[in-house]
């Protein structure tokens, strides 16, 4: 393994970038996931770790060869579960390396979630592998940033606004003439206009909410260090950490929601794995580039379209 600091010249992004080779058994690796493990931990900012594993994950990374055995997978998924690590999306050819019998992926880019929440959304290219055995692992940056509307999206926390069933009864009850589902449409219709609004006002800046309760309640438990504060500062504060728990497991109820993960349990401040997965959803869904039959490549938008 070799890991050294990479800058992009373009845009002077800095990341962490480790190439890696792992030994040809199980024993023998288990030196390379302690050391992942151990710089999972040091290294601060962005980081990918990208070469030949040399290990599967899943019984679905071998075709043909011998059966998958658990042991095989143990240490890399266990690897995955402690550091949180995530697999870049990629495309192209499905395994990585064969000896024209048996077919495995064992090349992967592996992302910390800091380089998931602020690097720019990108894909790994898995090429044709000419006079080698192994296929080499292109890592492709997005060019253009797209600032497309967002689509509307119903979250739950929504139904827990006092004013939600008012929201819907108003729109529900109003009078429309026509077929009954253009009747339904309508409706739909407009009452997403309403929680349009409801979010606007109520939930569009959830963060700056949590960073302001979390300020004041700093501000108000340095008062509190004198022993002859009055009652009500005790108030103020209980008032403040409820409004801090409130809008912190709101915020997290629609990371949770987004990123589609329902193995979590909400309140276990999972909000930087929540993000690293929508934008790892977000990448599978995306994209960003096409190459054409004359192997001519686009990522212009338009071009794609």
């Amino acid at each position: 393994m070799i890991t050294g600091k990479i800058t992009l010249i373009e845009s002077k992004e800095e990341f962490w970038f480790s190439a890696i080779y792992g030994l040809h058994t199980i024993e023998q690796r288990r030196n390379m996931w302690e050391e992942l493990t151990q710089l999972h931990m040091e290294l601060k900012g962005h980081w990918i770790a990208m070469g030949d594993y040399n290990a599967i994950q899943s019984w679905e990374d071998r075709y043909n060869g011998n059966p998958v055995m658990e042991a095989e997978i143990r240490d890399f998924n266990d690897f995955l579960e402690n550091t949180g690590m995530i697999e870049l999306r990629y495309i192209g050819r499905e395994f990585t390396w064969t000896n024209s019998h048996v077919h495995s992926k064992i090349d992967r880019a592996l992302v910390n979630d800091g380089w998931m929440m602020n690097m720019r959304q990108l894909e790994v290219v898995v090429q044709d592998p000419l006079f080698s055995d192994h296929t080499p692992l292109c890592l492709y940056f997005e060019q253009e940033q797209q600032n497309n509307p967002k689509p509307f999206k119903y979250f739950n926390n929504f139904a827990e606004h006092k004013e939600f069933k008012g929201i819907v009864k108003a729109t529900w009850e109003r009078n429309i003439q026509g077929p009954a589902m253009k009747r339904i449409w309508i409706k739909l219709k407009r009452l997403k206009n309403g929680l349009k609004q409801l979010h606007q006002e109520e939930y569009s800046k959830i963060h700056e909410k949590i960073t302001l309760i979390r300020g004041e309640l700093q501000r108000m438990q340095m008062q509190m260090r004198d022993l002859n504060h009055t009652e009500s500062l005790k108030n103020d504060e209980k008032d403040l950490k409820e409004k801090l728990e409130k809008w912190s497991t709101i915020k997290e109820g629609i990371l949770k929601q987004k990123s589609r993960i329902q193995w979590l349990r909400l309140g276990d401040s999972n909000s930087a794995f929540f993000h690293a997965s929508i934008k790892n959803r977000n990448a599978q869904k995306k994209i960003i580039k096409l190459v054409t039959q004359t192997g001519m490549q686009t990522q212009n938008q338009e071009e794609v379209q």
